[in-house]
């Protein structure tokens, strides 16, 4: 079994943490934006040779949950932001600061990459 050099810190859970809210976030948008829902349903017919089958029938309704969505959307976006201030042990989940080294590296520890430096 290989051993890697790096170790999963809590940094990178809070970078991992960090891209997944705001995956989610922009999901939650772009499900508020749309105003029209595409459902799909089976109805029974009647066939020409004399039987009965079922046929798949679509229709549009209205979305209701614009405001669901959006909400949704607030609250992954202010636990991506609360991960700056949560600490685990001496380090906080998300240091803004050292954010541009600690994304690649986070890549490459949740891939099981070697670093090489």
């Amino acid at each position: 079994m290989k051993r890697f050099r790096t170790t999963l810190k809590p940094r990178h859970i809070g970078v991992a943490g960090a891209g997944v809210l705001q995956g989610a976030a922009a999901a939650l948008w772009l499900a508020s934006m749309q105003s029209t829902e595409l459902v799909a349903g089976f109805k029974p017919v009647l066939l020409h040779i004399g039987g009965a089958g079922y046929a798949v029938e679509r229709w549009q309704i209205p979305t209701q949950h614009r405001w669901f969505y959006l909400g949704g959307m607030t609250l992954c976006l202010i636990g991506a932001g609360s991960l700056a201030v949560v600490k685990v042990g001496d380090e906080t989940l998300l240091n803004i600061e050292t954010l541009p080294d600690d994304i690649p590296e986070t890549i490459l520890v949740i891939t099981c990459s070697d670093l090489q430096y």
